[in-house]
């Protein structure tokens, strides 16, 4: 299962883009001093999405499963991380046409 050399490289380095932009989303909830969204951004894939991932990927796919798990969970964090800074950024821009007015 795991002779295919090129299977077990695709699936930690497809996902890259992803981890790059999930990292910025919760470094600009802690540099605008939001620590629990920040929080809950960096624990997204580790705690939150990888855990249930691996555990069901385990069951439907086997050694593969668990091997497509780390992606799994890097894209679910990265749609979590994308709402996140959406809404963060719509609130700023609210703010700031509120101040102009």
């Amino acid at each position: 299962m795991l002779g295919n050399g090129a299977t077990n490289i695709i699936a930690p380095v497809s996902t890259l883009a992803i981890a790059i932009a999930s990292l910025f989303g919760g470094t600009l909830f802690q540099a605008i001093g939001h620590p629990g969204k920040a929080t809950v951004v960096s624990l997204a894939k580790q705690v939150i999405f990888y855990i249930p991932a691996m555990l069901i990927l385990a069951k439907v796919s086997g050694l593969i499963g668990i091997l497509w798990a780390g992606p799994v969970a890097e894209v679910l964090a990265f749609f979590l991380a994308a709402v996140l800074v959406a809404k963060e950024l719509k609130k700023m821009g609210d703010t700031r046409l509120e101040e102009k007015a």
